[in-house]
């Protein structure tokens, strides 16, 4: 984060895991989320948890998305990307999903909302 909010080049998206050694996830995306120059860049949780009150505390952080690695495909993960990254270089604003996985098709439904 500090070569980030020192001047770094900035990323397009940001792919975090919920468990890390350091801190949690969450804590790290409120770290980017509350600074001026990462805020408003797109965020989402690529990570083993399988629990609903994990997700809920996912998205009141800031999360833009989350995945679980046991239930999405990389076709749905690429897919969800470059929707996101088309949404912001296209100025609409972030594109928010509601992914919670089909475990036996291993992708999830594309219900997308604007905010």
């Amino acid at each position: 984060m500090e070569h980030l909010a020192t001047g770094g080049p900035l990323p397009d998206l940001f792919i975090l895991d919920y468990m890390m050694p350091q801190m949690d996830g969450c804590e790290l995306l409120t770290q980017i989320r509350t600074h001026p120059r990462t805020g408003h860049i797109p965020a989402v949780f690529h990570t083993a948890v399988d629990d609903d009150q994990i997700f809920q505390r996912m998205r009141r952080c800031g999360a833009d998305d989350y995945w679980i690695k046991s239930r999405v495909d990389m076709a749905t993960i690429d897919s969800k990307i470059r929707q996101m990254l088309l949404s912001r270089i296209s100025g609409e604003g972030p594109v928010q999903f509601h992914l919670k996985q089909d475990e036996e098709s291993h992708s999830s439904p594309d219900a997308t909302e604007r905010p």
